[in-house]
């Protein structure tokens, strides 16, 4: 792995990669230790853990980014807003692709001025650019690029500004306006608005392909995000699993990527945008035997009627599972669960009350934000 400088984090102005001042092996055994605790403190012992999984190059890695905007409509800055208010600059984070960077310096010098978007003041509530958000996929053949607005305001001018946008920055595909007009610290509201006439970004992994709308959750980094559909492709492959239920599916990844090992399945996801990008896939994909439905889970999990599953899939938001679904996937019964999670905390706590029925069989850690602490930790779990 390359060494990494970055001067932001050399001149204190941001410690975000908190870990960038170990070395690889440093990184690699701190994050396997705290994973050890947390399982032996569960099952008394730890089944084999393995080797981190970490990407060749960190910088430049990551795809996607979310900024605040701050300044004046003359000189605004981006970056990320401190606990006092007060706005650290980012415009050349070394973690993002130097075309990303790029557009972030193009917004500053030329959009913002020339078409009046007055950024958001924090301390005064007043103005309306509050942040912008940038997702590409791997090649940056394809970027969306979502202006978050206190209000509809200026929504026009933006879209005066595609012309220009469009000639400087022809990989900006989709352009979008979020409407979040709450003071507190939330990075976007429910109303999108989409500008341009495509709305959606392709994206191929070794396991899969995807599309994405400017709401969809993905992972910050290709390279983690397709080294881990491949190793849930490779986890239940050899199972001879008939049905499979993907919940929290997202717009896929991990039901698509386990597809071609399976006769049916079905995915769930409380938003219609992913649902949309989902459904867009299946034909991409050639998986004619899944079904993708929109809705709460644990209201799906309730009328769940059909042939109990082989495999459950879970991938939830940080906060785990509730008491309810827990329940609801014990009394289903799945032959295997398999569990993938951004919070090492929540999953631990599910994982205890999952055990009184499943044993964990595999524990596979990836480093999905690099020079941080944060891991995404796949565990294939197996009915006693």
């Amino acid at each position: 792995m390359p060494h990494n400088v970055c001067a932001y984090f050399t001149g204190g102005l941001c410690r975000s990669c908190t870990l960038l001042g170990l070395s690889p092996e440093e990184r690699c055994a701190r994050i396997h230790a705290a994973i050890e605790v947390g399982v032996i403190d569960i099952f008394g012992a730890a089944p084999p853990i393995e080797p981190l999984w970490s990407p060749e190059q960190i910088f430049p890695s990551r795809v996607k980014m979310k900024f605040s905007v701050a300044g004046d409509v003359e000189l605004p800055s981006v970056g990320f807003t401190k606990s006092d208010g007060s706005l650290v600059e980012l415009l050349d984070c070394p973690l993002h692709e130097p075309r990303l960077n790029t557009l972030l310096h193009f917004l500053c010098t030329e959009v913002i001025p020339r078409f009046g978007l007055v950024p958001y003041n924090i301390t005064t509530r007043c103005g309306e650019f509050k942040g912008v958000m940038l997702l590409s996929n791997h090649d940056h053949s394809e970027v969306i690029l979502r202006f978050i607005l206190r209000s509809r305001e200026c929504i026009e001018r933006i879209r005066k500004a595609l012309p220009l946008l469009a000639d400087h920055f022809p990989e900006v595909c989709v352009v979008s306006c979020n409407i979040q007009p709450i003071h507190a610290a939330i990075p976007e509201g429910l109303e999108e608005e989409i500008l341009t006439e495509k709305g959606v970004i392709g994206e191929h992994y070794p396991s899969c392909g995807l599309v994405f709308a400017p709401q969809s959750f993905v992972q910050v980094t290709y390279a983690s995000a397709a080294a881990l559909y491949q190793a849930a492709a490779d986890l239940v492959l050899p199972l001879g699993v008939r049905h499979a239920l993907d919940l929290y599916c997202g717009v896929g990844g991990f039901l698509f990527s386990v597809a071609p090992s399976i006769q049916s399945g079905i995915g769930v996801e409380v938003s219609e945008k992913a649902i949309e990008c989902a459904l867009f896939s299946r034909k991409a994909n050639k998986a004619s035997h899944l079904s993708f439905q929109a809705g709460q889970v644990e209201k799906f999990l309730e009328s769940y009627c059909m042939p109990a599953p082989d495999l459950i899939i879970i991938n939830p938001p940080r906060r785990g599972l509730s008491e309810k679904i827990v329940q609801r996937i014990l009394a289903l019964g799945p032959s295997y669960v398999l569990y993938s999670s951004c919070n090492m905390q929540s999953l631990f706590v599910d994982l205890r009350r999952l055990s009184v029925d499943y044993r964990v069989e595999v524990i596979k850690p990836f480093d999905m934000f690099p020079l941080t602490e944060h891991v995404e930790i796949l565990t294939m779990l197996r009915k006693n």
